[in-house]
Order: structure tokens, then C-alpha cells, then sequence
């Protein structure tokens, strides 16, 4: 008998079920969204409107106490997404004139040496008094330039704005007076690296 029950109490649950679920039964619909587009966006630095300069700091006959002025880089970013901080790093080879009159071969790190950088900005930050004399030789110079400790402070500057204004960077370098003759003939070729980040 006890089995009987068991049976009709089953019965009536499953009952109990198909009716509820034809008593609760609703409506739905379904909708979709389409044509969803996700694009990475794009940090694009340029200088002086173009991927890549070169030349900017430049003279093939400099004399000991002379200067190369007027190499100011505008930099921009002419991408979709803010550039939140700037990097800038020096290198340099060598790279001397055919002619050395004689005069025994200097190293790129000899001649980076007698090059004193005596003015280097980056928009209105005037970089070159936060930077240490790694050589000890009284002046910030080429050679001081590449030194890991200053690219550490070089680093982290303000960044650039999408389509925003352009920033300047310039940099101002002597040969100092008071070398040997030794010097002539003898010369680096600079790369100054940009790096725009997110």
C-alpha cells in the first residue's frame, strides 16, 4: 500500500509541475546589437611633422669655442590616444672626416668628451640642470649624455597630446676651447631617440 502512495504522490507532483508550467508560461523576445566595432587606438610621435628627422644638429668644420645652434625638433603626436610621458636617449659612433691632418685617431667616447652640451630643452623644462657630470670632467658633455643615470632623467617628461600643439626640443652643443690638435679630424655622429608613451 505504502508503494501505492509513493506512486499517487509522484503522480501528483508531476501533474502539479506540467500545470504550473503552462499556468506560468510569458512572452519573451530577443533583440540583437550589430555592427559593434572595437579599434585599438594609435600613438604616433612625429618630429617636425615627419616619422623621423635627421641632420638636425650638424657641422662638419667646427672649431674649439664654436657652438651648433638653431637645432630645435617640434614634436607632436598626430595619433588617437594621449602620449602620457616622453623619453629621450642619446647615442652616439664614430664618425671622422677623411682627412685628420696627421693627427692620431680619437675614440667617439674621447670626442664626446670635449663636446659640451650648454643647452638642452624639452618644451619649457630646461633638462640640462637636472643632469649629473658622469665624467667628472667639470661639464655636461655628449659623453654624459648616453650615461645611463642621466637617460633615467630624461625620462618620465610630459607627454604630448593627440592632435594636440607640438613641443619643442633643443639642444645646443660647443666644442671646447683649450683641445689638442690632436681633435682635428676627428668626430661622432649623434642619434637623439624619442619615445612617446601611453
Amino acid at each position: 500500500m505504502s508503494n501505492k502512495i509513493m506512486l499517487l504522490v509522484v503522480l501528483a507532483l508531476i501533474m502539479l509541475a506540467v500545470v504550473s508550467g503552462v499556468t506560468f508560461a510569458s512572452f519573451t523576445d530577443r533583440e540583437s546589437s550589430t555592427n559593434n566595432t572595437l579599434i585599438s587606438g594609435t600613438i604616433d610621435l612625429k618630429t617636425n611633422n615627419a616619422n623621423g628627422v635627421s641632420a638636425t644638429l650638424t657641422n662638419l668644420s667646427l672649431k674649439p669655442n664654436n657652438s651648433v645652434t638653431g637645432t630645435t625638433i617640434q614634436l607632436s603626436n598626430s595619433g588617437t590616444v594621449n602620449g602620457t610621458t616622453l623619453n629621450i636617449s642619446f647615442s652616439y659612433i664614430e664618425s671622422d672626416n677623411a682627412n685628420q691632418n696627421g693627427t692620431p685617431n680619437m675614440t667617439a667616447d674621447q670626442v664626446a668628451s670635449v663636446i659640451q652640451v650648454t643647452a638642452l630643452t624639452y618644451d619649457t623644462t630646461n633638462i640640462l640642470t637636472t643632469l649629473t657630470d658622469t665624467n667628472a670632467n667639470g661639464y655636461i658633455d655628449v659623453q654624459d649624455l648616453v650615461n645611463a643615470v642621466n637617460t633615467a632623467k630624461m625620462a618620465g617628461l610630459s607627454g604630448l597630446t593627440a592632435g594636440g600643439a607640438s613641443k619643442p626640443f633643443n639642444i645646443v652643443v660647443l666644442l671646447r676651447d683649450g683641445i689638442s690638435n690632436d681633435y682635428q679630424g676627428d668626430g661622432i655622429a649623434i642619434t637623439v631617440n624619442f619615445v612617446l608613451n601611453q
